[in-house]
């Protein structure tokens, strides 16, 4: 705008930029963040956002002195996957209204799980929702590890095999990206 400029970024939980889609759509999955940051504005005034297609209010910010502001904001829990639109509303340095409205998509939330399960001597290493991310499992005594794990049959679901021998008691210890996930105990079958 004349005299002030705004950016919007969705982050993921690592702080990856998710990118737009073939439609310059901003992409917001469930529990991302939407990063805002503007100067030009009116100082010491309020930066309130919303999300449509219903009217729910995401948060406001105040800008500093000089008209500026950082926002790190956590989209509104209950959105409907699909089509909306981010609203900005705030005042620029002449203290006119700006409206801003981009358009987002809400993806679905994906399902993330990890197992183990235990047949014919065999421990299966099971992850849903974790694709090109790093599995590594103690298995027992060994370490399994998937640098990146891969989708099954064009599904969101890993299986991995690890021969341990039948009746061994056995704790899998189940990690994605080094970050300990779950532990199950069993008995190999």
């Amino acid at each position: 705008g004349e005299g002030w400029q705004l950016g919007v970024a969705s982050k993921q939980k690592t702080g990856e930029a998710l990118p737009a889609n073939k439609d310059r759509r901003l992409i917001v999955q469930p529990e991302t963040r939407v990063e805002l940051a503007a100067e030009g504005l009116m100082p010491e005034s309020a930066v309130a956002f919303w999300v449509f297609s219903e009217p729910t209010f995401a948060g406001e910010v105040q800008t500093d002195s000089t008209g500026k502001f950082e926002a790190n904001m956590e989209m509104p829990d209950g959105l409907a996957p699909g089509d909306h639109t981010l609203q900005v509303l705030s005042r620029d340095s002449k203290g006119r209204v700006i409206t801003l409205n981009f358009p987002i998509v809400v993806a679905e939330k994906v399902v993330q799980k990890v197992n183990a399960l235990s047949f014919k001597g065999f421990v299966a290493l099971f992850a849903k929702g974790y694709e090109g991310q790093r599995l590594s499992a103690k298995v027992g005594k060994d370490w399994v590890v998937v640098p990146s794990i891969a989708a099954a049959g064009g599904s969101n679901l890993f299986r991995r095999l690890e021969s341990v021998g039948s009746g061994v008691d056995c704790s899998v210890r189940i990690y994605i990206d080094y970050a300990l996930i779950d532990t199950i105990n069993l008995t190999t079958k």
